[in-house]
């Protein structure tokens, strides 16, 4: 889905790949990937990630953030995007296990993922 400059991925880990390690105690395998360009009319979200966090999850030490900018760390992950017609940006992985959820934030730059 493409939104003035959002674009939102449903990714999928099939089965048969080994998961990363820090999505191993998770039973969740599908997520959301989220970016945005420079021209959307939400430029100024990255500054309001932690207040967002905040009111989904509680505590932000309960999310730990994992930054690949070249895929190598989560190449599963990467895999999963790519094949699901996700763009080939920089990610990274939010993980929070006390809800059993992950997602993935896409950007050229750290602030943006």
């Amino acid at each position: 889905v493409q939104a003035d400059g959002v674009h939102l991925t449903w990714i999928q880990l099939s089965r048969g790949q080994s998961l990363p390690k820090i999505l191993e105690t998770l039973s969740v395998r599908k997520t959301l990937a989220l970016g945005f360009t420079k021209d959307s009319s939400l430029v100024s979200l990255p500054g309001s990630t932690q207040p967002l966090l905040r009111d989904l999850v509680g505590e932000l030490s309960e999310v730990e953030i994992h930054h690949d900018p070249g895929w190598d760390a989560f190449p599963a992950v990467g895999a999963a995007l790519k094949a699901a017609g996700g763009a080939e940006e920089c990610l990274c992985i939010a993980v929070c296990k006390k809800f059993n959820v992950w997602a993935v934030g896409l950007g050229s730059k750290w602030k943006q993922r």
